[in-house]
């Protein structure tokens, strides 16, 4: 497959399932986006674990895309329990409320280590990031802020609600946290894309940041949905589908990553150097 059909797959996946969303009945819509989410969580992991084992054991970048990988494969676990299970069914010796908000907890540390190794790949790739130092702390700052202000608020109402004994907080609080921490790595991740311009891993880099901003945006309409009264059905629409597209755009990103370790490079699928 071409980088330039990798690239639009995720855009066909998450059209196909807006045009579901669309034409289903109301009553239908949980069940479609239950199975949108755990599909494309189910493809988020393949990606990655194609990325990962394209390169060496012990490899950085194999570590790297492993983490990521490891993160949507326990997301997609908890779903399962959640969507299974009632919340007080015991599973493993554990409450299943208990259980899912484990899985979220190790799910989002595995994100944030795999996200951090990614945007630090230009050190070992021996990459100069573009601007200068002042200006990349700027830009570093900048998506810190942006990350805490779209999910700052809700870590505190969730956590809150943990420490006054709502143990169903717990996976709330665990994706507050990996939400702050893996937004704010966007920018780091997107200079290293920048780095990379000119050349084929432009392609796995820049999907990856694509991947992220959807998240971003997944977060943020979940907050302004809440002052859009009587459009929630248009916002779950909207913000499922960037979930999605977030999904897609990671298993894209791993696939690049596979087909630029492997694949021959064609001419026509380079992106023009500058």
């Amino acid at each position: 497959m071409s980088y330039r059909k990798i690239a639009v797959f995720p855009l066909i996946w998450a059209a196909f399932f807006i045009a579901l969303a669309v034409v289903v009945p109301a009553d239908a819509r949980k069940a479609l986006f239950i199975t949108q989410t755990d599909l494309s969580k189910g493809l988020a992991t393949v990606g990655c674990f194609i990325a990962a084992y394209a390169f060496e054991r012990g490899a950085y970048m194999r570590r790297a895309w492993s983490f990521n990988a490891w993160c949507y494969l326990l997301l997609l676990l908890r779903d399962l329990a959640i969507n299974t299970f009632p919340p007080d069914a015991t599973l493993f010796g554990m409450k299943n409320v208990a259980l899912a908000g484990g899985l979220v907890f190790v799910a989002n540390i595995a994100s944030c280590v795999g996200t951090a190794m990614m945007a630090r790949a230009w050190t070992t790739a021996g990459l100069v990031l573009p601007g200068s130092l002042s200006a990349r702390i700027g830009v570093v700052a900048v998506a810190i802020l942006l990350a805490i202000g779209i999910s700052g608020s809700d870590l505190l109402v969730d956590g809150r609600a943990l420490l006054g004994g709502d143990l169903a907080s717990m996976h709330s609080v665990a994706s507050d946290l990996g939400d702050i921490i893996g937004l704010a790595l966007i920018a780091p991740v997107l200079l290293t894309a920048i780095a990379m311009r000119g050349g084929v891993l432009t392609w796995p880099w820049a999907f990856m940041t694509v991947s992220l901003v959807c998240w971003l945006l997944y977060d943020a309409i979940s907050i302004i949905e809440h002052f859009l009264p009587g459009h929630e059905v248009a916002a779950r629409v909207v913000r499922e589908s960037f979930r999605t597209l977030a999904c897609a755009t990671e298993c894209a990103a791993g696939l690049l990553q596979q087909r630029v370790i492997t694949a021959p490079i064609d001419a026509e699928d380079a992106p023009a150097a500058e």
